[in-house]
């Protein structure tokens, strides 16, 4: 790692005029570690929108598979009502 770069954020020490380079070393490490967290962020946003086709996909099996349990009690049932006679 480059001197002035960081895994994580620094805040600025804005008292002392007289640090300009340490400032800009600073900045760097922070410039740095802002990429890399929109770096990890494009990748969640992958993984979410894979995750989002994955559930659509799922929901249409399952639709299908409601429509074909529909489709099976019809058949076996028939789509009259049963006459129950008796008490």
């Amino acid at each position: 790692m480059r001197e002035g770069l960081e895994s994580k954020y620094k805040p600025y020490d804005m008292n002392d005029p007289n640090n300009a380079l340490i400032l800009g070393q600073q900045n760097a490490g922070n410039i740095e570690y802002l990429k890399q967290r929109i770096a990890s962020l494009e990748m969640i946003e992958k993984e979410v929108n894979d995750m989002s086709l994955n559930l659509i996909s799922v929901n249409e099996q399952i639709q299908g598979l409601i429509q074909q349990q529909q489709q099976a009690a019809t058949q076996l049932v028939g789509s009259k009502p049963l006459t129950v006679t008796g008490s």
